[in-house]
C-alpha cells in the first residue's frame, strides 16, 4: 500500500506536458521561439512566418478516444492490428505480462482479442492464456489471418486458427502446411481467395520457393503451382495492386550483389498469376516501404526506404528497366508512407523524439502532406507520448499504428495500440485520434519563390527580420539606436520610426559589415524636433540585434544644488530590439520613495506603455491590482496597428508608498503581438533632476527562479517577490555565495496578492555577490532592484534584474567602453554547475580579442570585468561583442552585462542592464 501511495504522490508532482502550438514543427512551441527571437513574425499574426508556408486545415484532435482496453498487473505488453473478422475494420490482438502476486517477476502471459463490431466499436475482450509463451505473429490461413505463438521450453507452439468470422480454434504444435501461407488474396478474379505458400527449395540451403493454390470455393483449393524458386531468406514478398484491375498482384524484392531485383506477377481474371516483368535496380540497398501514387498521375510509384529514401516512378511491367531516384523526405524515425488526408496520394507520417531535461523522453508525431507532385510539406506536429521518466512516471508506448477511417467521416483516423504503464501495472488498449481536417486541405497561405524560408509578402528588398523597441523625445532624452550584426556576412537594416498613432514618421536604410556594430543618434531625425514618442521598427536582411539606449543629462545648476557628485547623467537605460509579447503578463509597480534624503518626498513616477503590434485594431484589458487585492483600474484600451498609449503606472493611481501589479492581455486573439512595459523614474526634491530610471518587462512566472544579488559598491538592493494569485502560495528560498554554498534558506507563505521584499545587505556581506533562488507553485514573480546611494543619502542610480533564464546555448552582448564605462558580465548557471567559453570579439571582423573558459558552481555567480584590457583585449573608447557559449556543458543560464559609469569622486553616475541576444 505504501508503494501505491508513493507512486500516486509522485504523479501529482510530475511536470505537466502541455500541448502548446508548434505550427512549424520544430518541437519548440511557437510562443516560446517568438519570445526568444528565434522565429520571425513579420506579418504579426501571432505565428512564426514559416507557418504561412505550410498547408492549412490538416491536423488531429488534441485528445484521443479510448475505444477498448484491458488491464494488466505488470508494465509489459504490446499489440498489433489485423483484419480478423472480415468486416473491413482493424481488429487488435494484445499480449500482456502477468506478475506474480507481491513480486515484480513476470510468471505468465495472456493474449487478448479485440474484435471490431463496426465503426469505432469493439466486442468485449476474448482472453487466451499463453503460459510462458511471450510473443505472437500473424500467419495467413485458409479462412483468414491466424495467430501463431512460438513455443518455449516444454510448452509447444500454438496456432489459433481463424474461422473467418473472428472465432479461433487452438492447435498445438501446428504442421508446416498450417503456418507456411504468406499471402491470401484473389489473384484470378473469381471472388474466391487464393493462397501463396513459402516452401523449402531444392535449389540449396537458405532458399525457398513460392507456390500458388487457387481457391475453388467451400474451403477447397487446387493443387499448388510453382510461382518462383530460389528466393533467399532476405527476399520480401508483397501483395500489391499494380494495374488497378479487380485482381491482386505480387511483387517480390530480392536483394543481393549490390542490387535489388524486382519480380512482378500480375493477376488476371480467369487466368491467375503470371510472370510480367523482372527489373534490376543497380546500387540500391533498401527495402519496400509503399506502393501508391506519389506524383499525381494515378500510376503506381514504388517507395524504397533505407539509409535514404528512393522512388521508382510510374512502375509499369511493360516498360524498360526503371530507375530508382532519390526522394527528398525529412529525416525521422518511424517513417510511414500512407494516404493521410484521403485524397489518394501518398503522404508521410513519422515520429521524432527528444529529451526533456534529465529524466523525461518524449516523441512527437509529424505529418507531411504530398502537394500532388511528390513534394512533402509539414502539415501538423503534435505531442505523441512520454517514453521515459523517473520511477512512478506513467509512460505511453504505442506498439502499432494504422491510418484508416473508423469514424465514418471519410477522413483517415490514427488508430494506435497503446501500453500505458506505471510502476505496478498498466493498461493495454486501442485509441483513436480523429482527423480534424475541415474540407479539403488548403494550399500554403504564403509564397516563397526564393526558397529562403520567409514568405515573399514579408520581404522588402531582401529585408525580413523584424524587431521592435520604443523612442521618446520627452524630458530632453537622447535616444541612441545601437545595432549589431551577429552574422558573418554583411547585413542591411531599415530603421522605421513610427509616431504615437502608428504612422511612419521617418525611415532610413543602414548597412552593417559582418559582425559589425553601429550607433545611430535618433535625435538627429526630424521627428525629434518636438517632444513626442512612438515605436522603433527595424527590418533586417540578417541576424541584426540591438537596443535603444536612453540618456538624460544632469543640468549644471541642478548638479550644484544636489550637494554631492551627481555625475553627468541623471540616468541611462536600454530598451532592447526584440520580438513582441504574445501572452498576458504582469508588471510589478512600487511607488515607495527609496531615497534616504529627507527632502526627497515625491512618489516614484511610473508609466505603463502598451503598443499594438498586430495587423488589425486590437482591444487590451489593463487591470491594476494593489497589494492585498484591491482593483485600482480595470480598463479596456483599443489600439490601432502600431499605436502606442502611455498610462499612469501607479504614481497617481495608487499614490505614494504603494505597490502592486498591472496585468495586460489582448482581448481579441491570444496570439496578438504587443509590447507592454513599465518604466520607473526616481524623483528628487529638485524637479529638474531624476535620480534613476529603468524599465520593467512582463514578469516571467516560474516554479523555480534564480536572481543575481550584490552589495558591491555599497548597493542597497531589494528582492521583490509578488503573489499574483487570489490564493496563498508557499515560497521556499535560499541564498548562496559566489561558489554556490548555501548561506541561508527558509520558507514562508505569500498571502493573496501580497508582496514581500528582502533587503539584500541583510542577506550578504558587504561588497559581495551571490544568488537568491525561490521556488513556488506558480503565480509568483520576482525581480531585484539595486539602488546606489550618495553620502547624503540621495540615490545616484538604480537598475532592475529580472533573472530571465536564457535558453540559447550561445549568447551575445555588446560591450561599450565609451564615456569611460566599465562592463561587468554576470553569469549564473540555472540548475547545476556549468562551464562557459567566453570570448570578446572585435567589431567588423569577429576576431577573438581575449577569451577563456569559466567554471561556475551550481547556484553560484561569476562576475567578469570585460573592460579589463589585460585579460580581454578591450580598449577605452571602443565597442564589440561578448560571446558566451554554454552549449558544451548543456546548461541554461542567467546572463547580464552591466554597463557602469563611475564618477570622478568614486560614486556611480549610472548603471544600465544591457541587451543579451
Amino acid at each position: 500500500m505504501k508503494k501505491i501511495l508513493l507512486a500516486a504522490l509522485f504523479l501529482m508532482f510530475m511536470p505537466a506536458f502541455g500541448q502548446a502550438a508548434d505550427c512549424d514543427g520544430n518541437l519548440v512551441d511557437d510562443e516560446t521561439e517568438m519570445l526568444r527571437g528565434d522565429a520571425p513574425d513579420c506579418d504579426r499574426d501571432g505565428q512564426p512566418d514559416m507557418c504561412s508556408l505550410l498547408p492549412s486545415g490538416f491536423g488531429y484532435a488534441e485528445q484521443g478516444d479510448a475505444l477498448a482496453s484491458v488491464s494488466a498487473n505488470a508494465p509489459v505488453g504490446s499489440g498489433k492490428f489485423a483484419e480478423l473478422n472480415d468486416d473491413g475494420m482493424p481488429d487488435a490482438v494484445l499480449i500482456a505480462g502477468v506478475r506474480e502476486e507481491g513480486s515484480s517477476v513476470i510468471s505468465a502471459y495472456r493474449l487478448f482479442f479485440l474484435l471490431s463490431t463496426g465503426l469505432s466499436e469493439y466486442r468485449e475482450p476474448v482472453e487466451v492464456s499463453l503460459g510462458g509463451r511471450r510473443s505472437f505473429s500473424f500467419r495467413e490461413g485458409e479462412r483468414g489471418k491466424n495467430v501463431y505463438i512460438p513455443g518455449v521450453e516444454d510448452e509447444p507452439a500454438l496456432l489459433l486458427v481463424n474461422d473467418g468470422e473472428g472465432g479461433f480454434a487452438q492447435v498445438e504444435d501446428p504442421a508446416e502446411d498450417e503456418i507456411n501461407i504468406i499471402l491470401r488474396a484473389d489473384f484470378s478474379g473469381d471472388g474466391v481467395p487464393d493462397l501463396i505458400r513459402e516452401r523449402d527449395s531444392d535449389s540449396g540451403p537458405g532458399l525457398s520457393k513460392l507456390t500458388v493454390s487457387y481457391g475453388q470455393g467451400n474451403d477447397a483449393f487446387a493443387a499448388e503451382v510453382e510461382l518462383l524458386d530460389a528466393v533467399p531468406e532476405a527476399g520480401d514478398v508483397r501483395l500489391v495492386d499494380m494495374n488497378g484491375d479487380a485482381t491482386a498482384d505480387v511483387l517480390v524484392l530480392i536483394p543481393g550483389d549490390g542490387a535489388l531485383r524486382l519480380q512482378v506477377f500480375l493477376g488476371g481474371a480467369g487466368e491467375g498469376l503470371g510472370a510480367a516483368a523482372v527489373f534490376t535496380l543497380e546500387g540500391v540497398d533498401a527495402s519496400f516501404s509503399a506502393l501508391g501514387d506519389l506524383n499525381g498521375n494515378a500510376l503506381p510509384d514504388l517507395i524504397l526506404d533505407g539509409d535514404a529514401a528512393l522512388v521508382v516512378l510510374d512502375l509499369d511491367p511493360a516498360s524498360d528497366d526503371p530507375e530508382a531516384l532519390p526522394l527528398d523526405v525529412p529525416t525521422c524515425s518511424g517513417r510511414t508512407f500512407v494516404d493521410l488526408d484521403g485524397n489518394g496520394s501518398l503522404d508521410l507520417s513519422c515520429l521524432i523524439g527528444r529529451r526533456v531535461g534529465r529524466n523525461f523522453g518524449e516523441r512527437y508525431l509529424r505529418s507531411y502532406l504530398n502537394d500532388g507532385s511528390g513534394q512533402f510539406q509539414l502539415a501538423d506536429t503534435r505531442y505523441y507520448y512520454l517514453t521515459s521518466g523517473p520511477p512512478g512516471t506513467l509512460l505511453r508506448q504505442p506498439s502499432d499504428v494504422v491510418f484508416q477511417d473508423v469514424s465514418g467521416d471519410e477522413k483517415p483516423d490514427l488508430l494506435a495500440v497503446w501500453l500505458t504503464s506505471g510502476t505496478l501495472g498498466g493498461t493495454l488498449g486501442v485509441e483513436r485520434l480523429r482527423q480534424t481536417t475541415v474540407g479539403a486541405v488548403e494550399p500554403p497561405a504564403g509564397i516563397d519563390q526564393n526558397a529562403n524560408g520567409v514568405p515573399d509578402s514579408c520581404e522588402q528588398d531582401g529585408l525580413f527580420r523584424y524587431r521592435y523597441s520604443l523612442w521618446n523625445s520627452y524630458a530632453e532624452l537622447v535616444n541612441v539606436l545601437e545595432l549589431v550584426n551577429l552574422d558573418d556576412q554583411p547585413a542591411r537594416t531599415r530603421i522605421v520610426l513610427r509616431d504615437q498613432v502608428g504612422a511612419i514618421a521617418h525611415q532610413v536604410d543602414v548597412p552593417l559589415p559582418p559582425r559589425g556594430q553601429r550607433d545611430i543618434i535618433l535625435n538627429e531625425f526630424p521627428v525629434f524636433a518636438a517632444p513626442a514618442y512612438g515605436v522603433v521598427e527595424t527590418i533586417s536582411s540578417g541576424n541584426v540585434a540591438g537596443a535603444v539606449t536612453y540618456y538624460r543629462g544632469t543640468a549644471a545648476d541642478a548638479a550644484r544644488e544636489a550637494a554631492f557628485d551627481t555625475g553627468d547623467f541623471d540616468f541611462a537605460f536600454q530598451l532592447p530590439l526584440r520580438h513582441p509579447f504574445y501572452r498576458a503578463g504582469a508588471l510589478l509597480f512600487n511607488t515607495s520613495q527609496p531615497s534616504r534624503e529627507p527632502q526627497d518626498q515625491l512618489p516614484i513616477v511610473q508609466w505603463l506603455t502598451i503598443v499594438n503590434l498586430g495587423r488589425e485594431s486590437r482591444a487590451f484589458r489593463v487591470t491594476s491590482v494593489q497589494e492585498g487585492g484591491a482593483v485600482l483600474r480595470d480598463l479596456e484600451v483599443r489600439l490601432e496597428p502600431f499605436e502606442r498609449v502611455d498610462l499612469d503606472g501607479g504614481h497617481g493611481l495608487a499614490g505614494s508608498g504603494q505597490r502592486g501589479f498591472h496585468e495586460v492581455r489582448p482581448l481579441e486573439g491570444e496570439g496578438s503581438p504587443f509590447i507592454a512595459l513599465l518604466t520607473r523614474y526616481g524623483t528628487t526634491f529638485d524637479p529638474r533632476r531624476y535620480a534613476f530610471a529603468f524599465p520593467i518587462f512582463l514578469a516571467e512566472v516560474s516554479n523555480d527562479s534564480i536572481l543575481p544579488i550584490s552589495t558591491g559598491g555599497g548597493a542597497g538592493a531589494w528582492v521583490e517577490l509578488a503573489n499574483l494569485h487570489e490564493e496563498s502560495r508557499e515560497v521556499v528560498y535560499e541564498v548562496c555565495d559566489p561558489f554556490g554554498d548555501r548561506t541561508e534558506n527558509s520558507s514562508f507563505y505569500l498571502a493573496p496578492f501580497e508582496q514581500r521584499h528582502f533587503y539584500v545587505p541583510s542577506l550578504l556581506p558587504d561588497n559581495s555577490s551571490g544568488t537568491f533562488t525561490f521556488r513556488a507553485q506558480g503565480s509568483v514573480a520576482g525581480q531585484v532592484v539595486s539602488y546606489y546611494y550618495s553620502p547624503t543619502g540621495s540615490i545616484q542610480t538604480a537598475f532592475m534584474s529580472p533573472g530571465h533564464v536564457r535558453q540559447k546555448p550561445v549568447l551575445h552582448a555588446s560591450y561599450n567602453t565609451f564615456l569611460g564605462t566599465q562592463n561587468w558580465l554576470r553569469l549564473i548557471p540555472f540548475s547545476s554547475g556549468a562551464r562557459a567559453q567566453i570570448n570578446v570579439l572585435a567589431p567588423g571582423t569577429g576576431d577573438v580579442l581575449g577569451g577563456r573558459v569559466e567554471e561556475i558552481f551550481a547556484s553560484g555567480i561569476r562576475e567578469l570585468d570585460i573592460h579589463n584590457g589585460a585579460v580581454w583585449g578591450t580598449t577605452p573608447e571602443s565597442y564589440g561583442l561578448v560571446e558566451v557559449d554554454v552549449s558544451f556543458s548543456g546548461q541554461q543560464s542567467v546572463l547580464e552585462l552591466l554597463r557602469v559609469r563611475p564618477t570622478p569622486s568614486g560614486g556611480v553616475d549610472f548603471i544600465m542592464r544591457t541587451t543579451i541576444e
